[in-house]
Order: C-alpha cells, then structure tokens, then sequence
C-alpha cells in the first residue's frame, strides 16, 4: 500500500535522488531487443551520467526558467519532472517514477503540477521513447497528440545506437 504521496519543488540536496530514480527507470523501460537496445546499452549511457555526477543534476536544477519537482512517499523520493519556458513552447523534459511507483498516479500528479507551473499561454511538448507505450498513454490522457507518426529524435547512447523518440504536444 502507498502511503500519500507529497509534490515538493526540488532542491539541490535532491540531485543524488533524482541520478538514482532516473538511472532506475532507464534500466526497467528502455531496453528494447526488437531494435538491439540491450541492458548493456544502457548501462553505458548511466555510466556517463554518473561521471559527469550530481553536477549535472545540479546545474539542471538552477537553469533560469526552468523547474523541477520531486514526488515523495513519506521521506522517500520516488519520481520528479523537470520542465522548461521557452520562447514558442514550454517543455516537459523528464518525468521518472521509480518503478515499483509506476501506474499509481504519480506522474499524473507531478504533470498536472507541472502545467500549472508553465501556464497556459504556450503549447507544452515532450519527447517519448516510441516504444514507452505507458508514457504515451498518460501523456493522451492529459491531453498531448503525437505530432507524426514517424520517429522525430533520438537519444545516442554511448556505443552510437539510437533510441527513437516521437514529438508529442499539448495545445
């Protein structure tokens, strides 16, 4: 059973939570043998994020016009978003929750949360991994349509191999 789930702004004391939560949810949701993305792959890809450390996170966290927010299950944070203003759309840049949060609500929470945020006077998008058929659900759920339905950007993992990601927008 879930206890309540709290939305906080993130801190910087938050940027080893969010390392861990987003290296977690790349390892469950992004390997993809039909198009050769394994476990390995992705690995890398945390790997390097853990080389460039929580300064990464960090310098994330203190982009002028830009907001993070951390989802908590008592002390533990379990998921957090980041979104962005910019000058003809706002952006969605990250929502991960741990897995064992996943289908419970909490991304839901920390998008309405988000939006709020970002307001109304622009278009939202996102990227989404093709294959997050999950992801892509919530995300028609609250409103975004994929722009094409072709690939339309790509994540280059360390050893050169892509995962596809497809444009979705909130009007």
């Amino acid at each position: 059973m879930i206890d309540e789930i709290f939305i906080h702004e993130a801190n910087l004391e938050n940027a080893k939570d969010i390392l861990k939560i987003q290296s977690q949810t790349w390892i469950t949701n992004y390997p993809n043998p039909q198009i050769g993305i394994t476990k390995k792959d992705i690995e890398e890809k945390i790997k390097q994020w853990h080389k460039e450390g929580e300064d990464r996170i960090k310098q994330i966290l203190t982009t002028p016009n830009s907001h993070t927010w951390v989802a908590k299950c008592g002390d533990k944070v379990i998921g957090f978003i980041g979104v962005l203003k910019g000058e003809q759309y706002n952006s969605i840049e990250a929502v991960h929750i741990l897995p064992e949060f996943q289908g419970k609500g909490i991304g839901t929470k920390l998008i309405k949360k988000a939006l709020e945020w970002l307001g109304n006077n622009k278009p939202v998008s996102l990227e989404v991994v093709t294959y997050n058929i999950n992801a892509q659900r919530l995300y028609y759920r609250l409103g975004f349509k994929k722009q094409s339905d072709t690939t339309c950007y790509t994540i280059t993992l360390p050893n050169g191999k892509q995962i596809p990601k497809l444009l979705m927008v909130k009007e």
